[in-house]
C-alpha cells in the first residue's frame, strides 16, 4: 500500500507541476496581449495546446495511480478523494489533502485566467472583423456587446459607419 500511496503522491505532484507551467503560459500570454505581440501570442497558443496535452497525460496517470491504490485498499474506484483520505494513514493524509487541495486553487486559477485571455482575444477579433468589413465597404452592422460578453449584431439599418457612430 505504501508503494501505491507514494505513487499517487507523485502523480499529484506531476499534475500539479503541469498545472504551474500552463499557468506560467497564461501569464505570458497575458503579456503578450498587452503589448500586442502577435508573433509571441501564436507561438504561446502553440505552446498552451502541447501544454494541455501534457496536462491530459498527468490527469491519466493521476487517475491509474488513484484506481490502483484504492483497489489495494478494497475501495470502490470511484475517483472520490474523501473516501480514500478516510482510508489513508493519519499521518499520510495531510499530505495528500495538501496536494489535492493545491491542484484544485491552480486548476480554479488556471479557468480564470484562461476565460481572461479568452475575453481579451474574442474582443480584439470582433473589432479587427468590424474593421475589415468597413474597409471592404460591406454594409456596416454595429457590433456591441450583450450581458454575457458575446456579440450583438443589431442591424444599423444600411447607415454608413460615419452615420452609424454618429
Amino acid at each position: 500500500m505504501n508503494e501505491k500511496l507514494n505513487h499517487l503522491i507523485e502523480a499529484l505532484r506531476e499534475e500539479l507541476q503541469q498545472y504551474g507551467a500552463m499557468l506560467s503560459l497564461f501569464e505570458r500570454q497575458q503579456d503578450e496581449l498587452v503589448r500586442r505581440d502577435t508573433d509571441q501570442i501564436l507561438a504561446t497558443a502553440a505552446e498552451l495546446q502541447t501544454q494541455g496535452a501534457t496536462i491530459r497525460m498527468a490527469r491519466e496517470q493521476r487517475v491509474h495511480r488513484y484506481v490502483e491504490l484504492a483497489e489495494s485498499l478494497s475501495l470502490p474506484p470511484d475517483g472520490r478523494f474523501a473516501v480514500l483520505l478516510d482510508a489513508l494513514p493519519a499521518q499520510r493524509r495531510g499530505q495528500v489533502q495538501a496536494l489535492m487541495d493545491e491542484n484544485n486553487r491552480l486548476l480554479k486559477r488556471l479557468q480564470q485566467v484562461s476565460r481572461q485571455n479568452h475575453l481579451v482575444l474574442k474582443h480584439s477579433l470582433d473589432h479587427l472583423t468590424q474593421f475589415i468589413h468597413t474597409l471592404m465597404g460591406a454594409q456596416h452592422q454595429t457590433m456591441v456587446y450583450d450581458g454575457g460578453g458575446g456579440v450583438a449584431c443589431p442591424s444599423a439599418s444600411g447607415l454608413s459607419l460615419y452615420e452609424a457612430v454618429g
